[in-house]
């Protein structure tokens, strides 16, 4: 049997990191365990693609020359898709890029799979594959969430809770000087009577000393 291989990278980072050489490699290596035919002219690259583009020469090149062979290996079913994969667009736009290779009765291999795909059980491939890509959403938005709250506890000197609210402390003084009490002053710094004790404390300020002593200055 002859097959012909088409790889491709989403980005440039992608690229430069050999992704597509890890790609062709494991084509090769399937071809050499079969027993399958890859001549390296059968084999068809897209660099700094975010899909596949049937506008691309790679592409084109890559349908014209399955025409004269008997499949086509690839290393997920992602490779055929236009975009997006939570777009329902991209699912169908593959399932009929899908359909037209297999009318042409050609074999498509998925090495990720580690089968030969059909198109009774492709949707549900196509399905799996939805549903891995939003785990890895899930799971980068989760990274980012640990990150921000590691970021977090150490803004926090060692706590978990929101962003710690700091007291400005000139304008509490002038609102004091004002004969503000402490709980209304809270009030205007945003924050709770708690709180705003228990920042005196940090800051050590002896708030009631230094209200008594203003007010009696005032009274003198």
């Amino acid at each position: 049997m002859h097959f012909i291989h088409y790889a491709r990278v989403s980005t440039k980072d992608q690229s430069d990191r050999g992704s597509y050489e890890i790609q062709i490699t494991n084509a090769k290596k399937f071809c050499h365990d079969e027993g399958i035919l890859l001549d390296k002219e059968d084999i068809f690259i897209d660099k700094g693609k975010h899909g596949w583009d049937l506008n691309s020469k790679e592409f084109k090149r890559m349908q014209d020359a399955l025409d004269t062979r008997d499949g086509i290996i690839i290393e997920h079913t992602d490779r055929f898709f236009r975009g997006d994969p939570a777009d329902p667009t991209t699912i169908i736009d593959a399932l009929n890029l899908y359909r037209a290779i297999f009318k042409k009765g050609k074999i498509v291999y998925s090495i990720y799979d580690k089968r030969e795909l059909k198109m009774e059980t492709l949707m549900d491939v196509l399905m799996l594959t939805v549903k891995v890509y939003g785990d890895s959403e899930r799971i980068v938005v989760d990274k980012k969430k640990q990150r921000d709250g590691i970021k977090r506890r150490i803004e926090n000197a060692g706590t978990w809770g929101p962003k710690i609210k700091k007291l400005n402390e000139r304008q509490y003084r002038e609102l004091r000087a004002k004969g503000f009490t402490k709980t209304t002053c809270a009030k205007f710094l945003g924050m709770s009577a708690v709180t705003l004790n228990r920042r005196l404390h940090e800051l050590q300020i002896d708030d009631f000393e230094e209200f008594k002593t203003k007010k009696e200055t005032i009274v003198k």
